[in-house]
């Protein structure tokens, strides 16, 4: 599956309906590692903590549905 904007960012429910899974098993295949979020700075992640700010990139759903190859 092909994903048209490579600029384009994910929330987690976008992310579950893209893969049609729950947004409880998307935190947990991030919690394993099979899907990083987007780090965008260490200071902004210790303020925004709260799941809402968590967002994929397009490079990463890619990665992830190629089977991390």
């Amino acid at each position: 599956m092909m994903l048209n904007d490579n600029l384009k960012t994910y929330t987690v429910k976008e992310v579950a309906a893209i893969l049609k899974i729950s947004k409880t098993e998307v935190q947990n295949l991030e919690k394993e590692g099979a899907l990083l979020p987007i780090d965008w700075s260490q200071s902004i992640n210790r303020q925004r903590k709260r799941r809402r700010f968590v967002r994929y990139s397009h490079e990463s759903l890619e990665f992830f549905l190629r089977g991390n190859k």
